[in-house]
């Protein structure tokens, strides 16, 4: 019979743990993200994305740059510090499924002044009291607080993704910028020569002076670009130092051409699955589930409530052979009259959960937009790029043209000095877009996780 009832109680506690509610979170996927991947159960935060996604470009200069990155940037480590104070949060939720367990001694000594007799007096005493989790508030409890590390650990995911493509971004923009460096040094190189042959004619009666003071124009904007190039060049290394926690703001980079990186072909159509990986996503999510499990502990707070107590107390320490008392008791207790109080708690507590799911749904919405955006981008960028290589080629034959034609007179200086400022104008733009191409690439990246749908 004990052991029928002992079953009987079993079941019924367990009946009464704590189940998570389903809710939906299926958001409509529009055209150019493949639905037929899509699944709704939790990703965990080691598989939501890839964390090496960088290494597409095949830069051995941005790959020890993330090495770094992982160890010494201070905005990762205060989001691992979070992520170590959640599971210290957890280990001590998760200490609730015990007994307390206390213990106590005292001793006295008194002294009566109208007899003039003294008195001694001693104790010990042991306690143990434990809350029955009868409707599962304490399971809620913790199933809320793994949440929080589960979140934690997809926040971490969040940063580490933000901060790689903040680096790769930066990196990039450094070499697009040595690029930039390399082309302003020719322009002046070639505005300096030119002067001295606009120079050297005005002297010979071939030019007049009008041509000498465009051309020192020319040659004066060549070394204004220089030096703004050098400039961006100086912020741009404090900003990688400062992704890389160097306060000495000193950075020793290896050369790399920008033209050698490798890219890669990002397919147009993109999966859906790999969208719903997104550590914001996950984390949207992930607050869902915690909102759900503190409703249904709110919602416990109407119920009935049993604790059990025991204590073993000795009278005199000094005579520990006798003396001894025990006690064993259980309270239980509900609330009868609160004005509406735990109601209201209720009623706040189901908002809580309708609002984290409009976050989930926005922030999925969000999401598609980003990602849309970005690939409607990248296509824009790439068919850029190719026209403004046409554009070089194109204005480099006409500086070519005008140099031959002005050589045998056939042309003004105006002409060569319109067709000199438009190649070296067009090698600038050739060498931003070169950048934007890179820059979308990462954008996408980062739109999708770190693993876009690629190509091949």
């Amino acid at each position: 019979m004990k052991k029928i009832s002992l079953t009987c109680v079993i079941l019924f506690v367990t009946g009464c743990a704590y189940q998570p509610k389903e809710y939906d979170l299926s958001v409509g996927m529009p055209a150019g993200l493949n639905q037929s991947e899509v699944q709704k159960q939790s990703i965990s935060a080691d598989q939501a994305i890839n964390t090496r996604w960088w290494q597409v470009f095949n830069s051995d200069q941005l790959n020890q740059l993330m090495q770094q990155l992982a160890h010494s940037n201070i905005n990762l480590e205060v989001v691992r510090l979070r992520l170590e104070k959640s599971k210290a949060l957890l280990a001590q939720q998760t200490a609730e499924n015990w007994l307390n367990m206390n213990t106590s001694a005292r001793a006295s000594q008194g002294y009566n002044f109208d007899n003039n007799t003294g008195s001694n007096s001693s104790g010990l005493g042991f306690s143990a009291g434990y809350e029955v989790d009868l409707w599962g508030e304490r399971d809620a409890a913790n199933a809320s607080a793994e949440l929080n590390v589960i979140a934690s650990e997809q926040q971490l995911a969040s940063t580490l993704l933000q901060l790689q493509g903040e680096l790769a971004s930066q990196y990039f923009n450094h070499l697009s910028l040595l690029q930039k460096l390399e082309i302003g040094r020719q322009n002046l190189e070639a505005s300096e020569s030119l002067f001295r042959l606009i120079q050297a004619q005005f002297e010979a009666g071939s030019v007049s002076g009008i041509e000498v003071s465009q051309q020192r124009n020319s040659l004066l904007s060549a070394r204004t670009q220089l030096m703004k190039v050098k400039r961006d060049l100086k912020i741009s290394e404090r900003a990688l130092a400062l992704l890389l926690g160097d306060a000495n703001m000193k950075l020793d980079l290896a050369t790399e051409d920008i033209n050698q990186l490798s890219l890669p072909v990002i397919a147009e159509a993109q999966s859906a699955q790999q969208l719903i990986k997104r550590p914001d996503i996950q984390i949207a999510q992930t607050q869902l589930k915690i909102q759900d499990a503190t409703l249904f502990q709110t919602e416990t707070r109407k119920w009935p409530s049993l604790n059990i107590s025991s204590g073993l107390n000795l009278a005199d320490l000094l005579e520990l052979g006798s003396g001894w008392t025990g006690s064993l008791a259980a309270s239980l207790g509900m609330p009868l009259f609160d004005a509406g109080k735990i109601d209201s708690q209720i009623k706040a507590a189901e908002t809580d959960v309708d609002i984290a799911l409009a976050n989930y749904r926005d922030t999925v919405i969000a999401a598609i937009k980003e990602t849309l955006d970005t690939l409607t981008d990248l296509q824009y960028q790439d068919q850029l790029f190719m026209v403004r290589a046409e554009e070089l080629e194109n204005n480099q034959q006409l500086y070519e043209l005008a140099k031959i034609r002005f050589d045998s007179g056939d042309t003004d200086f105006l002409n060569l000095l319109n067709a000199q400022r438009s190649w070296f104008s067009a090698k600038l733009t050739y060498a931003t877009a070169k950048l934007d191409v890179i820059q979308a690439n990462v954008n996408v990246f980062k739109a999708l996780a770190g693993a876009p749908v690629l190509k091949g």
